[in-house]
Parts: C-alpha cells; structure tokens; sequence
C-alpha cells in the first residue's frame, strides 16, 4: 500500500508518524511546498514578541528525522491536480518539473494561508501577515527597524496576541476592527468587555467598526485610512482571516463548504473515497451536533490526523468531533470558550462573577464565567471563561463534561480540588453550575 500526505504540518505529520507506526511495511510520501514540517505556527505571536528568541522551539520534528523513520519527505513540492479516479496526485518539484505520483490512500493536510485583502495600498513595504516562519522572521526585523507606530487589523485571537508583541517591543500600537468588539465570532459580548477594558488599560489603542479603506506611503507605509479616520503607522500586521488551500481539489467532485473546507465524517474521510482530510484545509463534524464546522486549531489538527493514521493501521477509532475548545491571553487576561454559545427557547444561559481562590493567599483575582446549557434536559452545551490565574484551564473540566453529556446539576457538585492557593472549598465552576441549576429547575416549572 501507498499512502500520500500533502502537507508537512500538524494534521499531516501526526498522521504520518501514525501510519508509520500502524503500518510499518506500507510506503509513505509527505508532498510539502516548503522547506518546514511540523512547524507550530501558534507561537510566533510569541516569537516575534521575543517571549523566547530560539525560533526551533517552533519546529517540533526535523525533516532528517522523518526521513530516519522511513518516511518519503519531499520538500518544495506543490501539488496542483488530484484525479480520485485515477488515484493520482500531480504537481510541480522543487526544480520546476512537474511530478505524478498514484496513491492508495491521500491525505489532504494542505492547511490555510492568510488572506491578504485587496486593500488600496496592501502592496507597500512593512505590511505583513502572521502565518509562517518567515513572516515572523520578518516582521521581527521590521520591528527593529522601523518607527514607533504600529497598527493591528484585525480583533481576533491573533491580531489580539501580536498587538501584545508590538506593544512589548515598545511599539505605539493601535488595533482597528471592522466589527463592534473585539473577539465577537468566539466569545459574548461580556468577555470581550473584559478583552476591550484590558486591551486600553496597556495604553494600546481601540479602533471599532471602522473599515479600511487605503495604506498610504511612498514606498512604505506611513498611514492607514478607514473609514473613520487616518492613523499613522510605520508597521502593519494583517490579521483578517485564512484562505483554505484546497484550489488542486476544484475538479475532484469533492464535497467541500463554500469557503473550500473539505467535509469530512468523524473517520477523517471525504465524499470520494481514500481520500482523508485534516487540519486547518477540513470542516470536521461538531460535537453532539449535525454541522460541520470549520474550527482552524492545532488541536483537533493533530487529533484527526492522529485518528485517520490510526484508521489506515487498521483501527476501528473514530474523532469524537470538535467543541472549537480555544485560548488566547490577552495582556494578563486569560479567556477561553468551548462549545455552543446560543440562546433562546430551548437554550439558556448564566453568567457569574467570582473568586479563582481564597482572599488569605496572595493572588486573589476576579473569575468570570459564562455557561451555556439546554432547558429541557439541562445539559452543558457551551462556556466561556476570564480572569487572571487559572481562568483558562477552568475551560478544560467543563470541555470534558460537555464530551460526557455533563449537566448543570453535575457541574454545581462536581469534586474539585481545593487548597487555598488555587481555589475556594466551592469553586468558581461549582458556582457557574450551582447558579445554572436554579435557572433550569425555575425553567422546568
């Protein structure tokens, strides 16, 4: 058997390192149009705001070392046709000359890149997007060499962590989204409160519901205009949002959402068979729910590929489906959300305020908690936690208890640990359950 894996990153390297464990006599081809595999781009925030400064703590798993393990690895090699009939899979090498390889099984792990708006003046020098290594490398060096004004676009998970950077490394920065809040496609609008007071308590500047219009220089930018003004800048990040890589599929027949994700079961597998698919290019199925969604993260990258190598082996495992569980710091507030966040007849929601440990232990901070459930049944459907110390990682129990068919009640006695340190004798998530508890039995009356 021939297995093909276009794409060396997370999704794609798990399944291969999978797959050459599951099946060790089968042969295996990793297709990557760069010279990087297993590269964890969620840190370059983090590079670029010299948080750390050794840029191999980005790459998880040489080259050399797939290769050592039997691996194919062919490097700068962009795959531009897949024909399901013939099981075939075409592109170019790395000189230019085109290449075909046939397959018994493809994986398609091609990720995203970002979308660079058609934006008047996009093409000036010092604007930039975050996605791989050299654009970290690059504005690294632009952060050295340029002015004191930089300016965000974009308010999401992203454009939120590399403002911090900028604003680290002295930048005067200013943060401009076209929607009315920050955070809004992942968290309610009171967390995103909390990210927006936070955010302006650093000094960083908040442009909302303002639209770019133009970038303005000479041969660099010196200004951004909206659609509300004009703001100096030396440097530009653009953090809009990805463009799914999956143009050598448009032929295929392949089932796919309108923005190009490939559609895949809770096995990995597409609409054509042998043809799997993971990772930021796939629109995997929800948990406890009928949808697909299109949920970028590392995390259920590396899952799914895990599984589909798993399933190649000769496993019978199946991905449970993604909650979209997610993270991100925002100067010292941490913010998280799992699952459903909707409300209305058949849906409720509570939202607390409270303590992440006793007030004799130094540390003490406010927790919020936002909790999401069914009124008919009372089942956790979703959550969203800030707060300083520990407010992420209250996200995790809840994540679990949504994958179990959790209830409010169930939260509201669950047996948390205690030590003054690092919670009350009845934690925060206790109260978030206990309150959510009270709304659902009034409900159910």
């Amino acid at each position: 058997m021939h297995h093909v894996v276009i794409g060396g990153n997370a999704a794609g390297m798990s399944a291969a390192a999978k797959i050459r464990r599951t099946a060790p006599n089968d042969t295996l081809t990793v297709l990557e149009k760069s010279s990087i595999v297993s590269f964890g781009g969620c840190g370059l925030p983090y590079y670029v705001g010299d948080f750390f400064s050794d840029k191999r703590y980005l790459l998880h798993r040489s080259p050399e070392r797939f290769r050592e393990d039997g691996v194919d690895l062919r490097l700068h090699h962009t795959v531009t046709r897949v024909d399901p009939v013939k099981r075939e899979v075409t592109g170019l090498d790395e000189h230019g000359e085109q290449f075909s390889l046939t397959y018994d099984n493809l994986i398609v792990t091609s990720g995203a890149d970002s979308i660079t708006p058609p934006i008047e003046g996009v093409g000036l020098k010092n604007i930039y997007t975050l996605r791989v290594l050299d654009d970290g490398e690059a504005i690294k060096k632009a952060i050295a060499s340029t002015g004191e004004h930089a300016v965000v676009v974009g308010g999401g998970f992203i454009g939120l962590e590399i403002a911090e950077a900028l604003h680290r490394a002295g930048k005067k920065v200013r943060i401009i989204e076209l929607m009315d809040r920050v955070l809004k496609a992942a968290v309610s609008p009171e967390i995103s409160d909390l990210a927006q007071q936070e955010i302006l308590s650093h000094g960083v500047e908040l442009s909302l519901e303002e639209k770019v219009e133009a970038f303005r220089g000479d041969t660099s930018v010196q200004s951004v205009v909206t659609s509300k003004g004009t703001y100096p800048a030396d440097l530009v990040i653009l953090s809009v949002g990805v463009r799914v890589q999956t143009q050598f599929l448009a032929s295929s027949g392949i089932d796919m959402l309108p923005n190009g994700a490939i559609i895949v079961n809770n096995k990995g597998e597409s609409s054509i068979e042998h043809i799997y698919a993971a990772g930021d290019c796939a629109a995997v199925p929800e948990m406890h729910g009928n949808r697909h969604l299109f949920s970028p993260l590392a995390t259920s990258a590396n899952k799914l590929g895990r599984i589909i190598g798993d399933r190649i082996g000769g496993s019978d495992k199946v991905y449970p489906g993604t909650l979209a569980t997610a993270c991100v710091k925002v100067f010292s507030l941490e913010i998280a959300r799992t699952g459903v966040s909707e409300e209305g007849e058949a849906m409720s929601s509570v939202f607390i305020k409270d303590k992440n440990q006793t007030g004799y232990y130094p540390g003490q901070e406010d927790i919020y908690i936002k909790l999401f459930f069914s009124t008919k049944t009372g089942r956790i459907t979703g959550a969203q936690t800030a707060g300083k110390n520990g407010a992420v990682l209250r996200i995790n129990p809840i994540a679990m208890a949504i994958q179990l068919e959790g209830t409010v009640e169930d939260l509201s006695l669950a047996d948390f640990c205690y030590a003054p340190p690092f919670a009350k004798t009845w934690d925060a998530l206790n109260v978030a359950g206990s309150v959510a508890s009270s709304v659902f039995d009034k409900k159910k009356k």
